[in-house]
């Protein structure tokens, strides 16, 4: 028995993608560099960096006590930001810039988360400092880090404590 050893062409049609698959056009490498995963630069000028730190009005707290919990939530977040490589740059830009800071205040609690939902998205960073008692747990200060045009619009109409 012998094989028949010749080759036979088949004739080549267009085959259809299956499934809806379009067919891929290959025309070379894509070049993706550092340019197209940049958000677009702003003409603003400079960007400046500040600091809010939200209180809990709801939480009566004496003058002292007020100031020692904004204290702590400021040295949470610097130490926060200052663990990571990449935010830490942005906390330097901050203390270049004159380390600006502003104190603010909040509702309450749920206020207060909130607001730490909505900075989750905007802020470089942020820190908040708890008060807790057997099974309750209240925010007392809420510190954020980011750009000042950024953190703009979540923070607008809240009012400076004095």
């Amino acid at each position: 028995m012998k094989r028949n050893t010749k080759k036979v062409r088949k004739k080549k049609t267009k085959r259809t993608p299956r499934r809806g698959r379009a067919k891929k056009k290959r025309r070379g490498k894509q070049k993706s560099g550092p340019s197209d995963l940049r958000p677009p630069k702003r003409d603003d000028g400079p960007t400046r960096y500040i600091i809010y730190c939200i209180v809990n009005s709801a939480f009566f707290m004496n003058k002292g006590n007020l100031a020692a919990a904004v204290a702590r939530g400021l040295l949470g977040l610097y130490n926060k930001m200052d663990r990571d490589r990449l935010k830490s740059k942005a906390l330097d830009a901050w203390e270049d810039q004159g380390e600006r800071l502003m104190v603010l205040k909040g509702l309450d609690h749920k206020h207060l988360c909130f607001l730490m939902d909505e900075l989750h998205y905007c802020a470089t960073g942020y820190y908040a400092l708890y008060q807790s008692w057997s099974k309750s747990k209240v925010m007392l200060v809420l510190s954020t880090l980011g750009r000042e045009e950024d953190l703009d619009e979540p923070l607008h109409g809240l009012s400076q404590l004095k």
